[in-house]
């Protein structure tokens, strides 16, 4: 569906300059992704963006390029005193996914509710991980052969991190049980753990490090609560985004990586608080300046 969505775009708009403005039609679907996400996850109201867009935009899509600008400004600003009434309501997203200002495409009847029939699937189960195959269908054949693309499924990923590092942390684990200084010593391991994937692509390696960490690091709290409940009665996640690392020469890529990084942390956040009953808050995004947009040959 994101694959057709940007092909009726790039249809609509014969004078649309894709080779000089290609990273800004990626960095829009990204955007769109988000914006997906977050009516369906407690990071927005519910449906707030679905009913925003199909309220306050012409059916014919002939001012949706505008309201796209306008809503991107807010995402990215604090201050709502100067503002559209049915804008005010979005909150302050940050984590530099808005703050870059784009040259968008026009929109049409068609691509308009292309964008509303997506706003109204369901997305808050989606597993970030899933962006990969997202990324295949809107980038072509040509450029996914030349960039050598390819997505790396979970079962993959396990097989890679789970004798690199997870098989020792849960054996570690295991070895601490009713033994609350290994427990906190096992923490600290984890929260100094730094992940570096050279050619990220959209980020899966990174994706799954961080979520199968944030899953015994709730298997942690759940022993260290056993031990002692008062002390340890308030668990919040202590791993950082910007301990994972990762270069991609492809900008969209990139860009989708930093997108799932930030979903997976607000779906781990989630758990933390069905388990707990308390959690961080998601929004502002973290600025993830350690997922660069490069060729990683020529990084020194």
């Amino acid at each position: 569906q994101i694959g057709k969505l940007y092909d009726q775009i790039i249809k609509d708009n014969k004078d649309y300059d894709l080779e000089k403005y290609r990273d800004h039609l990626n960095l829009f679907f990204t955007r769109l992704l988000f914006l997906y996400y977050a009516d369906d996850s407690e990071i927005f109201k519910k449906n707030q963006f679905l009913n925003t867009v199909a309220e306050f935009s012409e059916k014919d899509g002939s001012d949706l390029k505008v309201f796209f600008s306008n809503l991107f400004f807010i995402l990215n600003t604090e201050d709502r005193s100067d503002t559209k009434s049915y804008l005010k309501e979005f909150p302050y997203v940050n984590g530099n996914l808005f703050d870059v200002k784009i040259t968008l495409p026009n929109f049409s009847k068609t691509t308009r509710q292309m964008i509303v029939d997506g706003a109204s699937l369901d997305w808050q189960m989606i597993n970030p991980d899933i962006f990969g195959s997202m990324l295949q269908a809107i980038i072509n054949q040509d450029d996914r052969s030349n960039l050598g693309i390819h997505y790396t499924s979970v079962s993959n990923i396990l097989k890679l991190i789970k004798p690199l590092f997870l098989d020792d942390l849960y054996e570690d684990f295991l070895n601490s049980k009713n033994e609350e200084k290994k427990l906190e010593k096992i923490l600290r391991e984890i929260y100094n753990l730094k992940i570096f994937d050279p050619a990220c692509g959209s980020g899966n390696f990174l994706i799954i490090s961080y979520k199968e960490l944030a899953k015994l690091e709730v298997l942690i709290f759940k022993e260290l609560q056993k031990i002692n409940k008062l002390k340890w009665s308030i668990a919040v996640s202590g791993i950082k985004l910007n301990n994972f690392y990762g270069i991609e020469i492809s900008n969209h890529a990139c860009e989708i990586t930093k997108l799932s990084m930030w979903l997976s942390e607000h779906q781990m956040n989630r758990y933390f608080e069905e388990v707990f009953g308390r959690t961080k808050p998601s929004l502002p995004l973290q600025n993830l300046e350690n997922i660069i947009n490069e060729n990683a040959t020529f990084r020194e």
